[in-house]
């Protein structure tokens, strides 16, 4: 180019720079350079600029070209070294110039919504800056940031890669979403991350690494293409409050755990079909957003379903305030679960029940029957319940807090594995007047049984009882009382006690099976006073037994009665008065009493054996212990306790060998 070519393009320029000088005082306002001088603030938005000029001004502070179409920027930007903000959005930049990462002071730089396709590579000298905003460019890259930096938003751009955090880096907010990221890299080295936002990328995995953001508050992971959740991750997580995994294809939410903290769960648009068994402990819960899942379209077609539970308790014990299931406003509020009281899950398919269950105070009637129930909540005895029905599930005990229930009425626990009570069942005494507790496995009763003075029905049928406690006739209000099909052996004195008593159900059980065969048995003496001079109007003995008592019941009157403990002759009342047991017919009774006294203990031994010989050798070990225990082949004096045994066998045969 010749000299005279030159200096027409340095004309050129200075003309150029003239105009662009003009345009931006005017959009400012003033007359002449000298007048911005002293400027600390210049906001400009709106304005018709290409570009700005060549300016020095160095006490500038704040810089604002917003929405003013700008295509380029001067060099001599670089130069204004007290700008603290740097604000250009909305135009049409395409670059930066490299002496943009001169300006040590940048504390805040808004680059968002123009056309850049790349920043510079130097970034990390600005070692002020606090806040960058590359959002809506043509970004593929990020520079390494400096560790500076606060937030960063780089959303909605062409990112393929996760951008390059140091070790030292202080980020607190990093948005990346609408790029095209595929995946995450094994290490995510900040730590500091409060805030992140992965939306409308490629993700189909989440790294492990991701949970070592244990300060992250903020977590959007929606339209990606997630299908399930890594429990180490969220499980490390404990102080997330947002999270939105909307339009993914995540199956189910159980990796969640229990998030203490989370406010806000989004999950419309995925295959999620059924809520996690604790999704009722997420109590700081005040969004949930369920909107086209399976788990919904189950949801609407029955009210019954067990996600509705966990949502009531999420609404009435927790936060929950806005729950979205469906678009429109059909299920704008949820069903009401109590109703006067009662709660109802029957048949629900429950394999727990929610602990926070036992924060509702309105329930007072609770049937969870019909469940794949294993245990109950430790705290269940904070409800103020009335009537408990847990029947036809799989529990083996009760707990603890069950005697809590100072409140309780009615408790119907049959058809479970129940193997025990629990000790102390004296608080119960003051309002229990039916306990179910047919087809378990209980061995016995504890002593704190006899304290229910309230007490009017209780079915024991079909367990493994083998005596009942000595005081079992301090139950004054028994009216009627299911032994049957277990290996009840004897009756203990005190039960003749129970005048109020009007059935009594033996059938398929030793004790019967020795009623019928043996001739006087106490039990048989002490049944006969019960439907003389009590109200005892049914016996049941055996399944084909024809009218409510036994046919033999008459000859039971001659049997012995058991003599008193202290010593003391029996006295007992009869028809004609009272009258006293001769001293040799009582130490008679006393002797056979004492051999009665030993089938428990007996019959628990042999149940323990048969328990753990293997079903090849069982046939051969029942016909030696009906062998050793046969009547005939015992002493006089072994008789007894030999007959009551003989017939526990009987009874429990078909069980071990079939």
């Amino acid at each position: 180019m010749d000299f005279d070519a030159l200096e027409e393009a340095e004309e050129q320029l200075e003309d150029a720079d003239s105009e662009l000088e003009t345009a931006f005082l005017q959009a400012v306002g003033v007359k002449d350079v000298k007048d911005l001088h002293d400027r600390e603030t210049i906001e400009l938005c709106g304005a018709k600029l290409t570009g700005l000029p060549c300016l020095k001004l160095q006490k500038l502070r704040r810089l604002q070209v917003k929405r003013c179409d700008l295509q380029q920027l001067p060099s001599s930007l670089g130069r204004m070294c007290n700008l603290r903000h740097l604000n250009l959005a909305e135009n049409r930049l395409e670059g930066l110039p490299e002496q943009l990462v001169m300006l040590e002071s940048l504390e805040e730089l808004d680059l968002a919504d123009n056309r850049l396709l790349q920043l510079p590579d130097d970034m990390k000298r600005l070692e002020n800056l606090q806040q960058l905003n590359v959002r809506k460019n043509l970004l593929s890259r990020l520079p390494s940031l400096g560790d500076s930096l606060l937030e960063v938003d780089a959303s909605q751009n062409r990112l393929d890669t996760f951008p390059d955090l140091g070790p030292r880096s202080q980020l607190r907010t990093l948005w990346l979403g609408g790029n095209q990221i595929p995946e995450l890299p094994e290490t995510v080295n900040c730590r500091s991350l409060v805030g992140l936002q992965l939306a409308q990328n490629m993700l189909q995995v989440l790294p492990k690494s991701l949970g070592t953001l244990r300060q992250l508050q903020h977590l959007d992971l929606s339209e990606n293409c997630l299908m399930t959740l890594p429990k180490e991750i969220f499980e490390q997580l404990k102080q997330l409050c947002s999270l939105d995994l909307t339009s993914n294809r995540i199956c189910g939410l159980e990796p969640l755990g229990v998030l203490p903290d989370l406010r806000k769960l989004a999950a419309s648009d995925n295959a999620i079909e059924r809520l996690p068994d604790d999704f009722d402990e997420f109590l700081a819960l005040r969004t949930l957003e369920l909107v086209g899942n399976p788990v919904v379209a189950k949801m609407q077609l029955s009210k019954q379903h067990p996600a509705w539970l966990g949502l009531y308790l999420l609404q009435s014990v927790g936060s929950l305030r806005e729950c979205h299931l469906v678009d429109d406003e059909s299920l704008k509020e949820l069903p009401a679960m109590v109703d006067g009281g009662r709660l109802c899950l029957q048949g629900q398919g429950l394999r727990s029940l929610p602990r926070s269950i036992c924060l509702v105070n309105l329930v007072q009637q609770l049937d969870v029957s019909s469940n794949r129930l294993t245990e109950l909540p430790a705290a269940l005895g904070k409800l103020p319940l009335r009537e408990l029905c847990v029947a036809n599930n799989q529990l083996r005990e009760l707990p603890s807090s069950f005697s809590d229930l100072t409140q309780l009425q009615q408790i119907d626990a049959s058809n479970n594995q129940l193997q025990q009570l629990p000790e102390d069942l004296t608080p119960l005494g003051e309002n229990l007047v039916n306990i179910q507790l047919a087809q378990n496995r209980l061995l016995k009763l504890p002593d704190s049984f006899c304290s229910l003075a309230r007490l009017r029905r209780a079915d024991l049928t079909q367990n493994r009882l083998v005596t009942l406690p000595r005081n079992i006739g301090k139950l004054l209000q028994l009216e009627w009382l299911g032994l049957g099909r277990s290996d009840l052996v004897e009756l203990p004195r005190s039960f003749r006690r129970l005048q109020r008593l009007t059935q009594l159900h033996l059938a398929g059980t030793p004790l019967a099976s020795t009623l019928l065969q043996v001739e006087d048995l106490p039990e048989q003496r002490i049944l006969w006073e019960m439907n003389q001079w009590g109200k005892l109007a049914v016996i049941n003995i055996h399944a084909q037994q024809q009218g409510k008592i036994p046919e033999t019941l008459v000859k039971w009157r001659w049997a012995t009665l058991p003599p008193a403990r202290d010593g003391n002759a029996d006295v007992h009342q009869s028809q004609s008065g009272y009258e006293t047991k001769k001293p040799k017919a009582r130490e008679k009774v006393q002797a056979s009493e004492g051999l009665v006294a030993d089938v428990a203990e007996v019959v628990q031994a042999l149940r323990h054996r048969l328990d753990e010989t293997e079903r090849g050798q069982m046939q051969q070990l029942m016909r030696h212990l009906f062998r050793e225990w046969h009547p005939d082949k015992r002493h006089d004096d072994e008789k007894v306790l030999a007959t009551r045994v003989f017939q526990w066998l009987q009874e429990v045969k078909v069980h071990y060998l079939h």
